[in-house]
């Protein structure tokens, strides 16, 4: 029997959660899961019949991106100050923030993590990642520098997004039920980690396309964003976004 114990604040539970999500996706092993709550430390408790290497480089990973997407993200909302935008320019912008140089912060936790019987996710970011939270402290920095020179965010936002690595894919933005949803070329509903399936505002659409970063966007529902999210769109995805 293989065995492994993730544990963090209570707070920030939403580490466990986003990894036990994730474990849902993987079939190739049975993983017997319990989450429990003591002392103000929720811990998520994980078993398999035998240790499996891929499931260990798997688990690796999503422990990686849950660090990476939800501390690097609060680390911007708390640090970040962005003068006369929007809450959809915001949200965007913190999103590109935390996308931006993603792989490269991902590789840097990879290295540091290793897997033993019991892990405190919140005490291993604090004292095994220092170096992280001082390169994201100068990225705040520096925005923050450039946001209050420019007097707004959407020139830098769409440096930022430039600066993502955009993929070779068309993304088709359509509704359905009253929610928005990103479609392939085939017409299929986008599902992928990160991906909302079904998008209910404008400020998560924006931000679904920031983590897809398609070549081309392609509306085909521009009667049913405002005019604000769209010229936003327009900016940051320069030339890429076709009505």
């Amino acid at each position: 029997m293989w065995e492994i114990s993730i544990s963090c604040n209570s707070k920030f539970k939403s580490h466990l959660y986003f990894i036990s999500s994730a474990l849902d996706t993987y079939k190739d092993v049975k993983i017997y899961k319990a989450v429990s709550t003591k002392n103000g430390l929720t811990t998520l408790s994980l078993a398999t019949k035998k240790e499996d290497r891929l499931l260990i480089d798997f688990l690796k990973d999503k422990i990686a991106d849950a660090i990476i997407f939800i501390e690097k993200e609060e680390y911007i909302k708390k640090h970040s100050k962005f003068k006369l935008v929007s809450s959809t320019c915001k949200s965007a912008f913190k999103k590109a923030l935390v996308l931006f140089d993603f792989e490269e912060d991902k590789e840097y936790t990879l290295r540091k993590l290793s897997l033993d019987k019991n892990i405190n996710l919140h005490a291993f970011f604090q004292f095994r990642l220092q170096q992280l939270k001082k390169k994201w402290a100068e990225l705040v920095l520096i925005t923050n520098q450039e946001n209050s020179l420019l007097g707004g965010a959407d020139v830098l936002l769409g440096f930022l997004i430039e600066s993502i690595k955009p993929t070779d894919r068309k993304v088709f933005v359509d509704t359905k039920n009253k929610n928005y949803v990103l479609l392939n070329e085939a017409g299929e509903i986008i599902r992928e980690r990160y991906i909302s399936e079904n998008i209910s505002d404008e400020v998560d659409l924006v931000t679904n396309l920031i983590v897809l970063s398609p070549l081309r966007i392609n509306i085909l529902c521009k009667n049913n964003i405002t005019s604000e999210t769209y010229n936003l769109l327009n900016c940051i995805f320069s030339g890429r976004v076709k009505p």
